[in-house]
């Protein structure tokens, strides 16, 4: 069952879907391959989980006796507190939209519940989110190369198991021109990944807003004299990740990564309006959850 919800005063309109789903609640816990509940999440009082009814397949066909889990409070609670991780997963959906890659929000969000299990360090979440950008680009590539997404839950699940060979290898081809072009010319001109995230619509009023702060690829580059300033600036662990040494332009060296954060942030702010439509979405679904659990109504007393 879809409502479509109208936001005022924006008028904007958004399609909720209502699914039936049975609730279980810890200790029952799925069976088989499926990770334990950690002690983290129980002691966050994350106990919930859902079964919910698979629809229909693309060709028509359905078997309506499979259902699929669900462990929405789980995942809520290991992504939060993790620093910019939200914001660069949303903008890796972003860039997703805006190159038209066909690949679910979920499989990217998956993505992101592996590196919090292969990056248990409190500071890896506390990186620049440009180069948390470019680390989950490069994740997402590498996984797509591999042909599978394991599915957090149950890592004998491949998410992209039903890709069909010709997708996967337009997706992977799409990535690295991607990842190429960014690193080939993130050092003359760091609102390239900008390019990449936003429409060509909003790139060219992203740029136009940007004209006088950042340079423009096409413009030479001076270099720099000294050749013990060029050495210490070449090795700063701030440009790992975006190029090889000794091809940046050291001019723009010493303030690359920072401009590159000011285009990560300027980007985040696209999806502000997105946020709050999604807080008034939780909001619309917890009154929902309370209507629901009232065990009677009393009318309104007459004035």
């Amino acid at each position: 069952m879809t409502f479509t919800v109208t936001m005022i005063p924006s008028n904007a309109k958004v399609d909720v879907d209502f699914v039936p789903v049975i609730e279980f609640t810890h200790p029952k816990w799925p069976a088989g391959s499926v990770r334990p509940l950690s002690d983290q999440l129980i002691k966050a009082k994350r106990t919930s989980w859902f079964i919910v009814p698979k629809p229909k397949s693309k060709t028509g066909d359905a078997d309506h006796t499979l259902w699929r889990l669900a462990f929405h409070e789980q995942e809520r609670e290991l992504i939060n507190d993790r620093g910019t991780l939200k914001p660069v997963c949303r903008l890796l959906k972003k860039l997703r939209d805006s190159c038209q890659l066909n690949i679910a929000s979920y499989y990217l969000k998956t993505l992101f519940l592996w590196e919090i299990d292969a990056n248990k360090a409190p500071d890896f979440w506390k990186m620049k989110q440009s180069h948390l950008f470019m680390h989950m680009l490069k994740i997402l590539q590498q996984n797509l190369k591999r042909g599978e997404i394991k599915y957090y839950w149950d890592k004998h699940c491949n998410l992209i198991e039903g890709f069909q060979e010709k997708h996967k290898e337009n997706l992977v081809c799409r990535l690295d021109n991607i990842i190429a072009h960014i690193e080939r010319n993130v050092s003359e001109s760091p609102i390239v990944i900008a390019e990449h995230i936003l429409t060509k619509e909003e790139f060219e009023a992203f740029k136009k807003n940007c004209s006088t702060t950042f340079p423009s690829p096409s413009k030479p580059v001076a270099a720099v004299p000294n050749s013990a300033t060029k050495e210490a600036v070449v090795h700063s662990p701030n440009l790992q990740g975006f190029r090889h040494k000794s091809d940046v332009p050291c001019s723009l060296c010493v303030d690359m990564s920072s401009k590159l954060d000011s285009i990560i942030i300027a980007l985040t702010s696209v999806q502000s309006r997105v946020h709050t439509l999604e807080g008034r979405i939780n909001v619309l679904c917890a009154d929902i959850r309370s209507i629901r659990n009232q065990s009677q109504f009393k009318s309104a007393p007459r004035v």
